[in-house]
């Protein structure tokens, strides 16, 4: 298993170093994604929490930040990523 820590500010940049760290770093299986520290999240990081989630490991969101659990409701995305509380 593998464990990601998503930075504050979600954007078209750091998706880029999130879609990298997912393929690169972690392997097969479930990666637990770290949402504490997100303030903002736009649709490019989305994408590839959404593409993260659609493989055969998944992906789990541990500790989502308000900020984060808010824009998952507001998009729809609530049925495709499931968030773990603390």
């Amino acid at each position: 298993m593998c464990e990601i820590k998503m930075p504050a500010v979600c954007d078209s940049l750091a998706s880029e170093a999130l879609k990298t760290e997912m393929s690169d770093v972690c392997g097969i299986g479930v990666i637990e994604v770290d949402a504490s520290d997100v303030e903002k999240i736009g649709q490019a990081c989305f994408q590839v929490l959404v593409a993260a989630a659609r493989t055969s490991g998944g992906i789990a969101i541990k500790n989502p930040s308000e900020n984060f659990t808010s824009a998952v409701a507001l998009t729809g995305l609530a049925g495709v990523l499931s968030l773990e509380a603390a």
